[in-house]
């Protein structure tokens, strides 16, 4: 999705996100899409996730 080989990136689980950051993150990012992309705005399937982790929920995790 992000234009990485297979082998260009790894990952490390390091904990669940709470729901109510990914509801967060969703409600940001449906606020995003009404101004930059309002055909999909309205998309009931519509996910920030996956993504790259934005300052806010870093910060809101304790990182």
């Amino acid at each position: 999705m992000n234009g990485f080989d297979i082998s260009d990136a790894t990952a490390i689980r390091v904990m669940d996100i709470p729901d109510i950051f990914e509801e967060k993150a969703d409600k940001i990012f449906r606020d995003w899409s009404k101004i930059h992309a309002p055909q999909q705005a309205n998309n009931p399937d519509l996910h920030e996730w996956p993504w790259y982790a934005d300052k806010w929920l870093l910060e809101e995790l304790g990182a």
